[in-house]
């Protein structure tokens, strides 16, 4: 078929019902085996005789080594393989998605297309597994430096008003607790924090309280409260504080 219409692309149509019907057939038991599903007669084999001949799996089944050069060709143009789900090659943005899904299957012990040889080659260009925890460590790199430079981890939002915010971010989420009375933000990165010296207290707008006065304070109020006297209130009198000293984000 292919040296008489010069491509693989069997259309169901086609007069010879028994190759149109095998053609449906392998290319659904090619997307079982994108989905982790066991296949019982497509082989890794098989799947690479296809492609030397130039099989077309369909227009959302591009062959991985297509995928890997268009990859390639986005990193020489942009820096990196963080391909935006909203990227104008749809193709490209939905194969990273789904290269990144495999991955974690393949992490979990369960069926997964992915192989140990992609991945090396993947990690090999700088492909980031996991965007956010990325994203996560660029800020950190970004406020170490910072803090080199300036002596400090309060960052200014007139130097660097993105890094301002994320800082900021990691103060909320180290102060606010869930059900179980754990902080929101995740041990290890909080560890981390803790060891370049981040201020999680930060007041923004008060600094005439120090924080040995605001312990005693605190600890006098609750004694007062145990007798019943609610008339004072350290949230009352200092609710100017963005960032009170016992982590209380207002």
């Amino acid at each position: 078929y292919k040296e008489q219409h010069g491509d693989t692309n069997v259309p169901q149509s086609y007069e010879d019902k028994q190759l149109a019907n095998w053609v449906t057939h392998t290319r659904t038991q090619y997307r079982k085996m994108q989905q982790g599903e066991h296949s019982p007669s497509l082989t890794e084999e098989r799947i690479t005789q296809l492609e030397e001949e130039g099989f077309n799996w369909g227009s959302q089944y591009i062959s991985w080594e297509n995928s890997f050069a268009k990859l390639l060709a986005y990193k020489e143009q942009h820096g990196d393989t963080n391909v935006p789900r909203g990227y104008e090659d749809k193709q490209l943005a939905n194969w990273v998605n789904n290269t990144r899904a495999q991955y974690r299957k393949m992490q979990q012990g369960e069926p997964s297309p992915m192989t140990d040889e992609h991945v090396a080659q993947l990690e090999e260009k700088g492909f980031v597994w996991d965007v956010r925890a990325n994203i996560w460590n660029i800020h950190y790199q970004k406020l170490v430096k910072y803090k080199e430079v300036h002596c400090t981890t309060k960052v200014s939002a007139r130097h660097d008003l993105e890094l301002y915010r994320w800082a900021t971010t990691q103060r909320e989420k180290y102060n606010l607790l869930n059900e179980e009375r754990e902080s929101l933000l995740e041990p290890d990165k909080a560890k981390l924090l803790h060891e370049i010296g981040f201020d999680f207290y930060r007041r923004e707008r008060s600094k005439q309280m120090h924080r040995i006065e605001w312990k005693f304070m605190h600890e006098l109020v609750t004694v007062l409260e145990e007798f019943g006297y609610t008339w004072f209130s350290l949230d009352r009198v200092y609710e100017d504080l963005t960032y009170r000293p016992d982590g209380v984000v207002h």
